[in-house]
This record gives C-alpha cells, structure tokens and sequence, in this order.
C-alpha cells in the first residue's frame, strides 16, 4: 500500500501537524509506503528529504500523483484552498481520500470570523472537500462529535493522537491508521478486483451451484482449461479481494462450496455451508421467480445472488421449454427474461441449451448490469 501525505508547510521543528505526519511515516512502514507533498519545505535533520515531494509549477499536484501512484492520499489541514484543491484533484482522478482537518471543524473555530472569511471558504472550497471525501479522521471524541454535527460526511472516524495523549502508543495510532487506510480500499473492492480475480469468482459461483457437491453435472462441462489454469494466476492480495467481494454480494457460502467441488483450498477460510440447489421447481416457479426479480429491478435491488440463484433454476430443473415460452408471454415478462438470459451468458459463461427464450442485449440490459454490480 502506497500511502501520499499533504500538508500545505511542512516544518516537523515547529508544526505539530508536521510531527504527525512524520510520526505516521516512520511507524507505518511495515504496514505501508510513506510520501509527504508540500508547497513549502523546511529542511530537517531527522526527516528524509527522500519522502518528501515539492509541490510548485515545476511539479504540479497531478505531476505528483502520478508520479507517486499512492493508494491513498491522506490531506492535513483546514481552510486552505490549496489543501482542498490537492484533495479534490486526487478524488476526482480516482484515489482513495482521506481528510484529518486537525481541529479545523470544531464549532469555536468555525465561530471565529465566521462572516469575514469562513462563510465564504465553506462555500467556495471547504464544505464540497469534506464532502467528497472518503473518510474525515478526527483525533478526539469532541472533534468526532463537532465534525459529524456538521453532517457534511457521513464517514467520520475517531483515532487518537498519540502526540497529544497518552491514551493510545505511537504504534497502536499507526496500525489503527492502516486499518482505515485498507478499510477505505476494501469498501470500494469493486474497484480493486482484478480480471482473473473476477473470472475465478464466476467459475467459484458456477463450481458452488452445482447439484453434486463432489462432481460436476454428469454429461455436462462447465469449465474451460483456460478456467482452471486461471485459479494459478491468483495471488494471496488476490484471494483476499475475492474474499472480501464475495462477502459484499452476499455469496461466501456459495464460493466455499465452489472451493469445495473443485479441491481447491480455502485459504481465506470463507465461511462454509451446504448450498441446497432448488431442483424440484416446475415451469410456475420459474416464472413468479422471473416476476419478483422485475419487481426488484423497478426498486434498483436486483443483485448477483438473485442472477446466481436464476441460472440454478434454469439450468437444473426440467421444464418444458415451448410451455416455458408461452408462460412468460402470458406474463408479458419475455424480453424481460431475455435480457436477463443475456447477463447469465455474461457472467456465468451458460450455454444456449439452458436458455428458453432468445438473449437480448440492448439499452435496458446495460441499465440491468448497472443496478446488479453497483
């Protein structure tokens, strides 16, 4: 994890801040990889100017982001423009934020020329990079409380200062500031998935819906060479995202089981259980089935797991297909299942003899596929 500090001035001789920060880098190494930006840099002995990036027309903000690449960028400080501006710049092009405004929000401070200058700071720059942040970190339970009395974000954590009290050690503050770091990461796995992540993570659903909890579905193959080779592309950040995304969807039990068929080991230790495969369904099952996920789709909470559980319902049950037909018409929900026959082939690879209806793949399928993977 590479991990960008800002601060406006950085000067450990004299600015607490500063002392935090380096404080930070120094006891965060074995959990992360440290860098401090600043506009203005005093020169100290015990700070490395390796760590530290000048940030001026020479090598801009961005320069320095890409420069860097970090994971997450950590800003320090209040009502500056050129803090918030280094915030919103890194937020807008797709890293993880955090913001510690170091007693900037608490209400005394705000109250101070709050007419003459913090009015408008708040509605030019302040109030918007509160707000898009990922996380605010307050160093005090009364700063925590001010802060979310503001309801500018709802994400507001709470670890101590370890400079300023002696209720928590300088190693407790910097592994409790790993935690949220990779906290903040793992809430947006989406982002982080890799592709042979999410390929085994669909070969992992197909595996646990099998009705054999030893063998694949006698006469039928559902996994290519490629499929299986790709399990030895993954690595162990790799399984610990898929873990992680597994859990968001709802579907560890489902994955544990797909471990299982395929003797692959469990090294997240994903919570196991016997996933029942719903194989006495007749063709009215189906269809109410079709007709609840439509009602969920009109309420935006379609999910994966529903799609996971619709392609165990189509492709292990027999049915007559042409009476199948002729039922969803009745219903008027046949290009609806159409669409959703689209996204099975997508995610869960399913061959056309397990489709009833012909695939449709149009506007109203891209907006299905955006309500299942937000």
């Amino acid at each position: 994890m590479v991990v960008l500090h800002y601060i406006d001035k950085f000067d450990i001789s004299i600015d607490l801040d500063s002392k935090f920060i380096k404080v930070l880098c120094d006891g965060m190494s074995e959990y992360a990889e440290s860098h401090i930006a600043t506009k203005y840099y005093v020169h100290n002995e015990e700070s490395s100017n390796d760590l530290v990036h000048i940030v001026n027309k020479r090598n801009g903000l961005i320069k320095t982001l890409y420069d860097i690449m970090p994971k997450v960028v950590h800003v320090h400080g209040c009502w500056s423009y050129d803090t918030a501006k280094f915030l919103l710049a890194a937020k807008r092009r797709g890293f993880y934020t955090v913001w510690s405004p170091h007693g900037g929000l608490q209400s005394w401070t705000i109250k101070n020329n709050f007419y003459s200058k913090k009015l408008s700071r708040i509605i030019l720059y302040q109030f918007i990079a509160a707000h898009r942040s990922d996380m605010i970190h307050t160093s005090g339970i009364i700063e925590e409380k001010n802060v979310k009395r503001l309801r500018w974000n709802r994400n507001v954590t709470i670890i101590k200062n370890s400079l300023v009290t002696q209720e928590i050690t300088i190693e407790q503050m910097c592994k409790e500031m790993a935690t949220m770091y990779q906290n903040i990461i793992d809430r947006h796995i989406n982002n982080e998935i890799g592709i042979s992540t999410q390929k085994a993570f669909f070969s992992l659903i197909k595996a646990g819906l099998t009705r054999e909890n030893i063998s694949l579905r006698p006469g039928i193959s559902i996994f290519s060479e490629n499929e299986r080779k790709n399990f030895t592309l993954l690595k162990y950040e790799d399984w610990r995202n898929l873990s992680i995304f597994a859990d968001k969807k709802g579907m560890n039990y489902i994955i544990s089981q797909g471990l299982n068929v395929l003797g692959i080991e469990n090294v997240m230790n994903i919570p196991h259980e016997v996933t029942v495969i719903p194989s006495d369904k007749n063709i009215n099952d189906i269809t109410s089935y079709i007709t609840e996920l439509k009602k969920k789709v009109s309420h935006k909470k379609i999910t994966l797991k529903d799609m996971a559980t619709l392609y165990s319902l189509l492709r292990y049950n027999d049915y007559n297909e042409d009476e199948l037909i002729e039922k969803l018409k009745q219903e008027n929900t046949r290009k609806f299942m159409g669409r959703l026959e689209s996204i099975l082939i997508e995610l869960f690879d399913m061959e056309e003899g397990f489709l009833p209806v012909e695939a449709i793949n149009d506007h109203q399928t891209t907006h299905l596929k955006n309500i299942i993977n937000k």
